[in-house]
C-alpha cells in the first residue's frame, strides 16, 4: 500500500534550506512503511486508534509530542526526523541485521518472557495457596 508524499515549500522554516520537503504526515508515512509496519500494527503499538494514525498521516490532525516521540521509537527514527526532516531516517544499513533476523529474535525473546511468566505465575499460586493452608 504505497503512500501519497505531500510536498510543501518551507522558505520561511528556520530549519529548511528552501527545498520542497515531506510533510509531517508523509514522513510518518515513509517511516512507518520503512519499519515494516502497517496502520493497523503500528496504531496498535502506539495505543491510538487506526484511524487516528491515518488522519496524522494525511496531515488531517497533528500529534502531540508524547505521541510523535512513541511513534519515532516505534518507527526507529529520531524525532527530529519527524519534526525537520533531519536525524537518523529509520533506513536499514546494510551491515545490520535483516528484518527476518529480527523478527526471529524478538519472537524467541517473546516466548523466553512468555515461558517466565507462566512459571512466575505457577509459583505465586503456590505461595498463594500456602499462605491460604496457614491461615
Amino acid at each position: 500500500m504505497g503512500s501519497v508524499m505531500a510536498k510543501v515549500q518551507t522558505d520561511e522554516n528556520i530549519l529548511s534550506d528552501g527545498q520542497l520537503q515531506d510533510t509531517l504526515g508523509a514522513r510518518i508515512s515513509k517511516a512507518r512503511e520503512q519499519s515494516g509496519l502497517n496502520l493497523t500494527t503500528a496504531a496498535k503499538l502506539a495505543g491510538i486508534k487506526r484511524e487516528t494514525l491515518k488522519s496524522w498521516e494525511i496531515d488531517a490532525s497533528e500529534p502531540r509530542v508524547a505521541k510523535l516521540n512513541m511513534l519515532a521509537g516505534i518507527f526507529g527514527v529520531s524525532v527530529t526526523y519527524f519534526l525537520a526532516d533531519e536525524g537518523h531516517k529509520g533506513e536499514l544499513e546494510e551491515e545490520n541485521i535483516s528484518r527476518e533476523e529480527m523478527l526471529g529474535s524478538l519472537q524467541a525473546q517473546f516466548q523466553t518472557i512468555q515461558e517466565s511468566q507462566r512459571q512466575l505465575s505457577d509459583a505465586l499460586a503456590e505461595i498463594g495457596q500456602t499462605l491460604a493452608s496457614l491461615k
